[in-house]
Formats: structure tokens, sequence, C-alpha cells
């Protein structure tokens, strides 16, 4: 092995353990932020879901019996759907940790964002907390259901005005 080799040997080594002290450093500010984040903010996002739920009771079904804003309505839902969506892998992601900690979040974070779902319900059932398991089918189930009524709701204004 000539010196150039070892340079870029020596370079290469040095540059791994620098990726991997940078890459603690940046989980280590996800871990923080994360905490901050379900203690300060995701209560807010609690709130705005009622809310979100509530108005697509109340406002938005009404407007799905009427054909002309049909349309808008199954948007509405879809919209809807999306935010439950998203609350639900955000507790999946709060449930994992409390269960399994850091590893856990990690191990299902890196097979996909969207595993995490799944392994929130696996672990509240191995677990036996169904009040965590029975809060994840909470914003499951207005999620399937705002999806499914406005996707049916779009195709059924879409042949309609066909």
């Amino acid at each position: 092995m000539n010196l150039k080799e070892k340079i870029i040997n020596a370079f290469s080594a040095i540059l791994g353990v620098l990726i991997f002290i940078i890459s603690l450093f940046i989980i280590a500010s996800i871990i923080k932020g994360f905490s901050w984040f379900t203690q300060t903010v995701y209560p807010y996002f609690l709130i705005l879901g009622s809310v979100i739920f509530w108005l697509s009771i109340i406002i938005v079904l009404p407007l799905a019996l009427i054909k002309r804003t049909r349309g808008l309505a199954g948007a509405c839902f879809v919209v809807s759907s999306w935010y439950f969506c998203l609350l639900l892998l955000i507790q999946s992601t709060i449930d994992v940790y409390i269960i399994w900690g850091w590893v856990g979040v990690v191990i299902g974070l890196f097979l996909g964002v969207l595993t995490i779902i799944p392994e929130a319900f696996i672990a509240t059932i191995i677990h036996r907390d169904w009040a965590a398991f029975f809060n994840l089918l909470g914003f499951l189930a207005p999620a399937l259901v705002f999806f499914g009524l406005g996707g049916w709701l779009i195709a059924k204004d879409e042949k309609d005005a066909g």
C-alpha cells in the first residue's frame, strides 16, 4: 500500500467517525425536539383535530347531501383524513417511544416512516396497553372513514357531472 492509499484510508476513517459523531448530535437534537414537541405543540394538534372532526360532522356532512356541493364536501373529507393520518403517525411515534424507547422508534422510522403505525399497534397489544391501543384506533377510524367517504363523494360528483 502506497502513501496515497494510506492517506485516503486515514481520511475515510476520520470522515466516518465525524459522520458518526454528527449523526449522534442530530439524533440527540431530534430527541430533545420530539420531547418539546409532544409537551408543547402536540396538545394544540389534538384540539385542532377535535375541531376538524366536529366541523366535518356538523358542516361538511350536510353539504355532502347537496348535489352542487358534493365534490367540495368530498375534498374536505379527504383533507380531514390526511390530518387524522398525521395525528395517527405522531401518536404512534409517541406510543412506540413510551413502550419501546428510542430503539423502537429508530427501527420503525428506519424501515419506513409509515411502519411506525403498525409497530405502535403491535407494541400496545404486546404490552396490553389497551387505552393506547384504542386511542390509536380513535385516530385510525376517522382517517379511514373520512378518506373513503371523501373519495366516494368525489367519484359520485364526477359521475354526476359527466
